[in-house]
């Protein structure tokens, strides 16, 4: 996965599909209660740059550990709530 080969989009959209849809309703319940609750505390931008920045870490790490590409939000929701709590303990 290299930007030379013009596959960038394949660090986004492992974030954009997921595997079951349980693991959809999942992800979203958990997106929804603390992506609201960060965005209060944070700006709504901090909290995207959060989401993305994590999401497409996760992905890459995946990437470098497996040779199978996953799916899922997973890697986002945990960024999330790694600001939650970065946030709290600086404050």
């Amino acid at each position: 996965m290299t930007l030379k080969q013009k596959n960038w989009y394949r660090w986004v959209m492992p974030m954009l599909l997921h595997g079951s849809f349980l693991q959809i309703i999942i992800m979203i319940f958990i997106q929804a209660v603390l992506g609201s609750l960060i965005e209060k505390l944070i700006t709504l931008y901090r909290t995207a740059a959060a989401y993305f920045l994590s999401g497409i870490g996760a992905v890459l790490f995946g990437s470098l550990i497996n040779d199978k590409l996953s799916v899922g939000s997973s890697g986002a929701t945990f960024g999330l709530c790694s600001a939650f709590v970065y946030y709290f303990l600086t404050q």
